[in-house]
């Protein structure tokens, strides 16, 4: 999951700074400093990567809601992850996927509107790391995104804090010979 994570944040990165350059008019510095000057931005970018980390997660609390569940949010401190989950509330896999997809959809829409919005100034490169760090921060939605299409529509995706329990129509099970129509 951590290579996926990587390869999506250099694939990410990538796209959002060519996007800043094109879009946003990225300011670039006329000299590289590494004295207080520095450190402002530091500040700001730490600041809003855990403002995106908050987002992301409510995201999904919001899209379970607009589905029919209620969110638990958590953190998984062993593994430095966020999540929201609706335990015990079944999703169809086209409600699952928009709660898995939701966050990295608009979060990457939003910044893309920020870095256009506020062409010229030092925000661009912030919107353009913030939205390549939720890219990466994707990666589990994702995989799971992947894992999902992988049933049927009809199949059912329980969320729960260590993985997904999925249902499918007991017909499914049975092979072919078994089956009775």
């Amino acid at each position: 999951m951590q290579a996926l994570s990587l390869t999506l944040f250099v694939f990410f990165l990538i796209a959002f700074f060519r996007l800043a350059f094109t879009l946003g008019q990225l300011p670039v510095p006329s000299r590289i400093s590494y004295g207080l000057d520095i450190i402002f931005p530091v500040i700001v970018l730490l600041a809003v990567i855990g403002f995106v980390l908050i987002l992301h997660e409510s995201i999904h609390g919001q899209f379970m809601r607009l589905c029919g569940g209620y969110p638990v949010y958590g953190v998984i401190w062993k593994q430095g992850v966020f999540y929201a989950i609706s335990p015990g509330y079944p999703y169809r896999r086209g409600q699952y996927l928009l709660v898995e997809l939701a966050p990295l959809v608009l979060i990457s829409l939003l910044g893309a509107l920020g870095i256009w919005l506020l062409a010229g100034t030092f925000w661009v490169a912030i919107l353009a790391i913030l939205a390549a760090t939720n890219a990466a921060g994707a990666a589990g939605d994702l995989w799971m995104s992947y894992m999902a299409l992988r049933y049927r529509a009809n199949a059912f995706f329980v969320d729960e804090r260590d993985g997904v329990r999925i249902f499918l129509p007991a017909k499914e099970y049975l092979p072919d010979a078994h089956r009775s129509e």
